[in-house]
């Protein structure tokens, strides 16, 4: 893995870059843990965790579950990733990043297929360890592993984006097949890993 920093313009701290190093760094040991926990099943330890946010822990979902964790490993090791602010500041969308369309197609998006880079957008203003980490694997799993931000009914909230920690809980509770193609339920699950381990 190889981390770039867009700061020609002085958008960054130092204390900012070593936060963002700091967020990289920790995502292979995350996805490494996670896959162990899940291969060739789920194990006691990571049972509670993956049903919170992918359902029923066993099937062919979890097989699911982890080929979108190697591919997130297999992509960390092969590509560039230059982390910069977004300009202008409105390419922001729900949290703290500005979501790469190209992301969406791994095997074709640009330039991006040459350059070996992914160039993910960060806000300043809202940066922290959890965030950052959140964003970071989000935007990984579209493009490792083509993940969606899936739209759905999620009564009482209607027909939503899932977005959220909430709303990928209750997607996992209500579809779950939907829940594992859900670039949120990911970061989430991955999210909760880094901070308390496997349940």
């Amino acid at each position: 893995m190889r981390l770039q920093f867009d700061n020609l313009n002085g958008e960054f701290t130092r204390s900012q870059q070593q936060l963002i190093q700091q967020s990289w760094i920790a995502i292979p040991g995350v996805l490494g843990n996670c896959y162990n926990n899940l291969f060739p099943d789920v194990k006691d330890a990571a049972r509670g965790l993956y049903q919170e946010y992918f359902g029923d822990a066993s099937g062919s979902g979890v097989k699911q579950v982890r080929e979108v964790i190697i591919k997130m490993k297999q992509v960390l090791e092969e590509l560039s990733f230059q982390t910069t602010a977004p300009n202008p500041p409105t390419m922001i969308f729900h949290h703290v990043t500005d979501a790469l369309g190209a992301a969406h197609r791994p095997f074709n998006y640009g330039r991006w297929n040459q350059q070996k880079v992914l160039k993910i957008y960060v806000n300043r203003d809202q940066m922290n360890l959890g965030n950052l980490f959140q964003t970071l694997t989000h935007e990984l799993s579209h493009l490792a592993a083509a993940t969606e931000d899936i739209q759905t009914n999620l009564p009482p909230h209607g027909f939503v984006y899932v977005y959220g920690r909430e709303l990928a809980q209750k997607l996992a509770a209500n579809n779950r097949q939907a829940a594992r193609r859900n670039a949120e339920n990911y970061c989430f699950f991955l999210d909760e890993a880094r901070l308390h381990g496997l349940r």
